[in-house]
């Protein structure tokens, strides 16, 4: 998921602009706070940041 936003300047998402279709956006945070809870290492920590950050960039 957080790869689908062009941070960085990367030329292959800008190019394509993937996107995440079909999601509930109400679960979003729930799902995410869920898996950092279950693995609560910085890594994780990091990538959910960056997805609630551009969530709408993310998902359609």
């Amino acid at each position: 998921m957080a790869k689908c936003a062009a941070i960085g300047n990367d030329p292959y998402i800008e190019r394509f602009n993937p996107k995440i279709i079909m999601t509930n956006m109400s679960e979003i945070n729930t799902v995410l706070d869920r898996y950092y809870d279950n693995d609560a290492v910085p890594r994780v920590k990091n990538k959910r940041e960056r997805i609630l950050n551009h969530k709408e960039v993310i998902f359609e």
